[in-house]
Parts: structure tokens; sequence; C-alpha cells
């Protein structure tokens, strides 16, 4: 191996290990370092050749070394964070009907993101992973994100794009908080007529217990409507994560410097 070749390997693996740090499914606590570390040799032992084909600016220095180090860190933990925000999706959905359910308080921790999540977050979280499996996301995951990625974008160009690329993550987040609420408004607006029938209820008969009885009926009612509209979230989703592979390829094409 030539010195040239150990350079470009150890920059693509810190781009490619940077960004299975914070992608979805990979970065859970039960898949050990070393085995990251080793699919992310392995992958950048495959792309290197794209390097070389694409004319890699080799640093003449080691602090130009350090900086594109600190470059390709950078592009992978873009790529994987725009992966997180859109399986965001799910757990702000369940965030948002879990309070008109009652379930507001019932957060646990889940492994597969590291953080506290409600509790139906962790059911559509699991769900959108098996999706995201189903859908072979973890191979257009290596075909976009990372070889697509280091033949559309070198480290050298992104910092000509940040006003592009902030607007991107922008638009993702507002997007992305808009189809959670769509996705989550058939089961709001029925717990919500149904908690204001309740209080219709209880100012028109007070000797009613209607506090006792209201609460289980919102979780009955809240958990039949999930399972009736489960199939058209599922479906939903899978075209959202169609629509994410076409807009991560545009994304690393506004992380490109205009020639």
């Amino acid at each position: 191996m030539t010195p040239t070749y150990l350079i470009l390997l150890f920059l693509a693996f810190a781009r490619i290990f940077a960004m299975l740090q914070i992608t979805p499914l990979i970065s859970i606590q039960g898949i050990p370092y070393s085995a990251r570390a080793g699919l992310a040799l392995l992958t950048a032992t495959i792309v290197v050749p794209t390097l070389y084909s694409n004319g890699y600016v080799l640093p003449q220095s080691f602090f130009d070394f350090i900086y594109l180090l600190f470059l390709e860190i950078t592009i992978g933990l873009i790529i994987g964070f725009y992966l997180v925000i859109i399986f965001m999706l799910f757990e702000l959905m369940a965030q948002m009907f879990s309070m008109q359910m009652g379930f507001a308080a019932a957060e646990m921790f889940d492994p597969l993101t590291n953080s506290e999540s409600p509790l139906l977050g962790q059911f559509l979280n699991l769900a959108a992973f098996f999706i995201f499996m189903q859908t072979f996301g973890l191979h257009k995951l290596f075909l976009i994100g990372v070889e697509g990625s280091f033949l559309h974008l070198n480290a050298t160009t992104l910092l000509f794009s940040a006003e592009p690329l902030a607007q991107t993550m922008i638009k993702t987040l507002s997007t992305t908080f808009g189809q959670a609420l769509l996705m989550a408004l058939p089961i709001i607006g029925i717990l919500f007529m149904l908690s204001i029938t309740m209080g219709l209820m209880a100012k028109a008969a007070p000797q009613m217990n209607l506090l006792m009885v209201g609460f289980p009926i919102q979780i009955m009612l809240g958990l039949f409507i999930l399972m009736m509209t489960v199939p058209a979230l599922f479906h939903f989703f899978s075209n959202i994560l169609e629509q994410t592979w076409i807009s991560l390829g545009q994304l690393i094409l506004q992380m490109r410097a205009p020639k």
C-alpha cells in the first residue's frame, strides 16, 4: 500500500464511520464500535478508487490533513443527521397523540435511539426500522449516502455551500413536522372530539363520575384508531423513505461547490 492510498483510505474511513455513528439502526448500542469500524473500513476500501478517479486533492502538510479530516467527519455527520431527522417523524407523531390518549407521561428509555421516548414512540420506531429494512434501506444508504457522496462531493467543496445546506436542513425539519402532524391528525381529531363530548356530559350531569370512565375510553379508542390506521401509516412512511433518498441525493449535490 502506498502512502497516498493509506491517506485516502483513512479520510474515507473517517467520513463513513462518522455517518454510521449517528445513522438510525446502525448506531444502536447493541452494535459494538468494532463492528461499525470494521464495516466502515470495508466500505472505505471499496470507495477509495472513486477518490482516485475524482482527482481528490491530497493534503500537503499535517495541518491540511487535519483540515480535510475535519471536513470528512462533518460530511458524514450531516448525512447521518439528515436520516435521523426523517426517523424522528414517527416519534414526533407519537408525542402528538400520546397527550390526547393520556400517555404523555409514559416515557421509557429507547435503546434504539439512546434517548427517552413515548411508549407508543418505541412501537412506531420499530415499525419504521422494519419498513427501512423491507425497502432495502441499507442498500440505498450505501449506494446514495456513501458511494454517491464520494462520487459527487469532495471535502474541500463543503464550505462553499453552507447557505443552501442550511436552507435544505430547515426545509427538511419543517416538512418532517408537517408530515408528522398530518399522520397524527386523525387520532388527535377524534380524541379531541371525545374530550369535548366528555366535557359536555360532565357539565350536563355533574353527578356522573366521568373522570374514571373517560381515561380508559380515551386509551381504548386511541389504540383502536391506531390499529385501524397502521396500514395507511406504513404506506405513507414507505413513500416518505422513497422521497428521502431522492432528497438526500439532492442534498449531496447542493453541498458541492459550483464549478
